[in-house]
């Protein structure tokens, strides 16, 4: 399998556990701060994977054509993103489903 291809399923893994961990929030299921953890760390790992993989295989001298703004526009705001969520998990971190979003 070629890095592309283990970049893409790390990036579907990611964000199906994504959307598992909004639903357990949505619905205030037991363990949802636990699914947001495992969300958060497993896509933090998936985006050292790929960046190991991306500078290992050179993928950025590739022609990337209009993919050029995911990398320089959208994967800043999601580093961002995840940088919050895991400072709110860490400023709350026994917080249930019973205070307020």
């Amino acid at each position: 399998m070629d890095a592309m291809s283990k970049i893409a399923y790390g990036d579907l893994a990611s964000a199906l556990l994504a959307l598992v961990a909004v639903l357990f929030l949505r619905y205030r299921w037991s363990h949802a701060i636990a699914v947001a953890w495992l969300a958060n760390v497993v896509t933090g790992a998936d985006w050292v994977l790929a960046s190991y993989l991306a500078a290992s295989s050179q993928l950025a001298t590739y022609r990337l054509g209009g993919n050029r703004y995911i990398a320089n526009c959208y994967v800043p705001v999601l580093a961002v993103i995840h940088v919050m969520i895991f400072s709110r998990l860490l400023k709350h971190p026994r917080r249930g489903g019973s205070g307020s979003a």
